[in-house]
């Protein structure tokens, strides 16, 4: 299988990024699925009992007063989140984007679905951003692939 069109190359990966943030409350134990987000912080309020791992390593655990905690940073870490608590309130942010630098910025470039792209599929400098709308032929039609795209030789 080969694609056609106008790509673009990514020249280097920043910092996740601050825009973009998603911010969730919770109001008693929920587990947040693994998304490929990464996990900014955890702020507390009027909560009791509460205890937050990740893949089973417990990252944080408080018995009485876990509001005076302030904002708990969670280290940028990636996974399925359980949270177990008896009462109060729980704020989870992650960030769903990580800043992007690409070889040039054609007209269907998006910046911000590129940036969600890169963290969620952990894209690395040298990886290719193609048009949505790229034609994709059959093996039979294969065309001149950009480095990295496997052709009708290779399959």
């Amino acid at each position: 299988m080969g694609l056609a069109g106008e790509h673009t190359v990514i020249q280097s990966i920043g910092a996740l990024s601050e825009a973009g943030l998603d911010v969730q409350t919770f109001t008693s134990s929920s587990t947040i699925p693994d998304t490929n987000k990464r996990y900014k912080s955890l702020q507390l309020t009027s909560a009791f009992d509460v205890t937050v791992s990740i893949a089973g390593v417990v990252l944080f655990r408080c018995t009485i007063d876990c509001g005076t905690f302030g904002v708990i940073p969670l280290y940028n870490l990636p996974g399925q989140l359980q949270l177990t608590m008896t009462s109060g309130t729980a704020t989870i942010t992650q960030y769903t984007r990580r800043e992007l630098v690409v070889t040039h910025t054609p007209s269907w470039y998006n910046a911000a679905a590129a940036e969600a792209l890169a963290l969620q599929d952990n894209l690395q400098v040298g990886d290719f951003l193609f048009n949505p709308t790229t034609a994709v032929f059959s093996t039979t039609v294969c065309v001149t692939c950009a480095p990295g795209v496997v052709c009708k030789p290779f399959i």
